[in-house]
């Protein structure tokens, strides 16, 4: 993300609030960008929101997980 001043990043799956200090997933922010990691990968809609005060830009991804046994 280009923004100044920085933006401040938060995660979503399936539309919930993923906590930043969940087990489950690992988020890592930086200065105008962000990761984030899942331990055990679950099939379902992610999203990454950015924020500043000029405002806001969401952006999601569906992810299909095809275990393999």
């Amino acid at each position: 993300v280009r923004s100044d001043p920085p933006a401040h990043f938060v995660w979503f799956f399936n539309d919930r609030l993923i906590p930043v200090n969940s087990s489950a997933f690992v988020i890592r922010n930086m200065i105008n960008a962000s990761t984030l990691t899942v331990a055990d990968p679950k099939e379902g809609l992610y999203a990454c929101a950015a924020s500043n005060p000029a405002g806001t830009s969401k952006t999601y991804g569906y992810v299909t997980v095809n275990r393999m046994f």
